[in-house]
């Protein structure tokens, strides 16, 4: 081997020894889409779930109140008010089909509550003075010195008045009766009086002619409140006006009145009805009522209560005069005497026991 062979040779020995082999480097392997999606859900699960170990206390008390606290209703004012229309509607539906009430004549309404009263109050024996009607004497104090019957055609209140004498009577008689019904229309209760027949037998009396309608409607199917009868009459083109002759006519035919028509050149009749043969029986309970407003130790029977109810409410329906009381109480003397008698006003016969 020659020199420069034995050279070139340690050269290339001495390069394999210098040289250092790297290993391979290992490519990472690409991570599928759906495991890179598993391992961030998983990573916000364990995040989740540090964070709510760190506050769960505070999450507990709050679920707590949220789980005891009564739910807010949305818009409750604009439930409130549709609960209330639908319960209006409901009610007036129900009123229309069922029960006829009284609408705008507010004077029905006070003398439905004077007869629910009496009804109430359950008298039987009313001790009545000449086997008279709260009615007949009703209309005996209406009637003016002179026999005339102011308003008796044209006066709905009156007429209204005497109407409701007459349910009295027909109560009292045992031939209708009145049932409470309670209504409530939202946050209104409020009660209601319907007339019932007790029977459809005829009887012997001029109530009659009145008791009878009842028992037609009745049998017709209406039902109707104390206030709507009296409303029918009273507001009626003649009903009112018919009522109050048919009272007249049975008092003229017991003589305890008569009746005197004149007629003017104009063709105009004008009735009066002063007193008849039987007077008497009129003078004699003016003098009873009298007693009981100024006497003392003179008390009222269920009769002359009832009757002066009826004619103070007569009272109120005149401006200035008291045309009824006018009657018993003939001056300024009287008056106060009376006054005094019944503790400084005559408000006991304003109000029934039990009237509303």
């Amino acid at each position: 081997m020659t020199m420069a062979e034995t050279v070139l040779e340690m050269s290339e020995t001495k390069e394999k020894v210098g040289e250092k082999e790297e290993p391979e480097k290992e490519e990472p392997e690409k991570e599928e889409p759906e495991k890179k999606k598993e391992v961030v859900f998983r990573e916000l699960e364990e995040q989740t779930s540090i964070a709510q170990v760190k506050i769960g206390s505070v999450e507990t008390i709050d679920d707590e109140k949220a789980r005891l606290q009564p739910k807010k209703k949305k818009n409750n004012r604009t439930t409130t008010l549709a609960k209330m229309r639908k319960t209006l509607a409901d009610g007036a539906k129900e009123t229309a089909d069922v029960i006829s009430d009284a609408s705008s004549f507010s004077l029905a309404n006070n003398v439905e509550a004077i007869v629910w009263a009496i009804q109430e109050s359950k008298e039987d024996d009313w001790q009545i003075p000449n086997n008279l009607t709260l009615s007949e004497a009703f209309m005996m104090f209406w009637r003016k010195s002179d026999g005339s019957v102011e308003g008796r055609t044209t006066s709905a209140s009156l007429q209204a008045l005497a109407y409701g004498a007459m349910l009295a009577d027909l109560i009292h008689m045992d031939k209708i009766s009145a049932q409470k019904m309670n209504k409530k229309v939202g946050f209104i209760n409020y009660e209601k009086y319907v007339i019932h027949p007790t029977s459809d037998l005829e009887f012997d009396s001029f109530l009659e002619e009145p008791f009878l309608e009842i028992v037609d409607q009745h049998g017709n199917g209406k039902r109707k409140t104390i206030a709507k009868y009296v409303e029918d009459v009273a507001t009626s083109y003649s009903e009112g006006s018919l009522m109050v002759e048919v009272i007249l006519e049975s008092l003229v035919e017991r003589k305890i009145i008569k009746e005197n028509s004149t007629t003017t050149f104009l063709g105009t009749t004008t009735k009066k009805y002063p007193l008849g043969e039987n007077k008497a029986v009129f003078e004699n309970l003016t003098k009873t009522l009298r007693g009981i407003l100024m006497d003392d130790g003179v008390e009222h029977t269920p009769f002359t209560l009832f009757l002066l109810r009826f004619m103070r409410q007569g009272d109120k329906q005149f401006m200035v005069t008291n045309p009824f009381m006018n009657h018993l109480l003939k001056n300024k003397m009287e008056r106060k005497k009376a006054k005094a008698k019944w503790g400084g006003s005559l408000q006991e016969f304003d109000k029934l026991p039990g009237e509303a």
